[in-house]
């Protein structure tokens, strides 16, 4: 699977746009739901193998499986018996692990096999949604407009941007506060919003507020975004921090609790933002992007690219930079 800024994810086209085919859009939403699904209980599974954990979580896994391979219903024919045959070898592999154990030559050789036909619904998958179909911007064309320069009006932001420089992080708060309050447009009142929650996770330790958690208010700040159901090109980003600063306070290690049902629950609400505001404004290619950007966003895996802790260490890092 493409990443996406642990990856971002572009997807540029060469030819000509088809009209924007929401039952498409739709699959996309459902095959993702379970690509995820089956993501995160493979993960667990490592876990438990990793660190002599048990394994009955696998008989809830297959018995999952079963019940939602038989309601699953797609517009694509062929792309849902793809994803029941991936299902089926999932299920299947689970069960030599039941039999076998996780340390017989048949387990191991039945997880190499299974990793093969992933990568190749994988692979189906990107071609089945290229993002040919949809969208028609260069990379330039996209750095140009997801720039925040080019929606921030408000003259104090430049004035809040040096005392942020000049670290004077009480009166950088005490300015976005007053820049927040002035401003009605959605897409650029965000933009000062997410500063906010951002100053508060970077910069806690040198901030003088009433707040004896300011962690939990950006969770808190991120999340009240998300649930204005207002559209904004950084609905994604204001996801990615809401999640990353979550699992932080979750823990950072490959033991630590990884909730991934509730960040997948806010992952759709994002969606259905994006879709409805598609459906009024379905030429807006940037939407679009932003809309496969979320959708086919990883999970956050405890045994995944960072061998000292989970997936997060490495996110958490990426966002908040200094």
């Amino acid at each position: 699977m493409r990443k996406l800024c642990t990856g971002l994810l572009f997807w540029l086209l060469v030819g000509n746009l088809n009209a924007l085919d929401f039952k498409e859009l739709e699959d996309v939403v459902k095959v993702y739901d379970v690509h995820h699904k089956i993501d995160d209980q493979g993960d667990r599974v490592n876990v438990s193998i990793g660190y002599g954990g048990s394994l009955d979580m696998v008989d809830e896994y297959m018995e999952w499986l079963k019940k939602r391979g038989s309601v699953l219903k797609l517009h694509d024919k062929v792309l849902q018996r793809k994803l029941l045959e991936y299902m089926d070898a999932t299920a299947e592999n689970y069960q030599i692990l039941q039999k076998a154990g996780e340390k017989s030559d048949e387990f191991k050789k039945s997880c190499k096999l299974y990793g093969e036909k992933r990568q190749t619904f994988v692979t189906f998958l990107l071609i089945t949604f290229d993002f040919s179909k949809y969208v028609s911007f260069s990379e330039a064309y996209y750095w140009e407009h997801i720039d925040k320069g080019c929606y921030t009006k408000n003259p104090l932001y430049g004035v809040y941007q040096k005392h942020i420089k000049a670290k004077k992080y009480d009166l950088a708060l005490k300015l976005i506060d007053r820049i927040i309050e002035r401003t009605q447009n959605f897409q650029e009142k965000s933009i000062y919003l997410i500063e906010k929650f951002d100053l508060f996770v970077k910069y806690e330790e040198h901030l003088t507020t009433k707040s004896e958690d300011l962690g939990k208010e950006a969770i808190k700040g991120y999340l009240g975004i998300i649930d204005s159901e207002q559209y904004s090109l950084y609905l994604f980003e204001t996801w990615r921090k809401w999640r990353s600063v979550s699992q932080c306070r979750n823990g950072s290690s490959r033991l630590s609790e990884i909730p991934n049902e509730k960040y997948y629950a806010v992952r759709k609400k994002v969606v259905k933002t994006i879709l409805d505001y598609l459906k009024k404004n379905p030429s807006d290619e940037m939407a679009v992007n932003q809309f496969f950007q979320i959708s086919t966003s990883p999970i956050i895996k405890a045994v995944g690219d960072y061998s000292y802790g989970n997936d997060n260490v490495i996110e958490y890092h990426q966002l908040f930079k200094k």
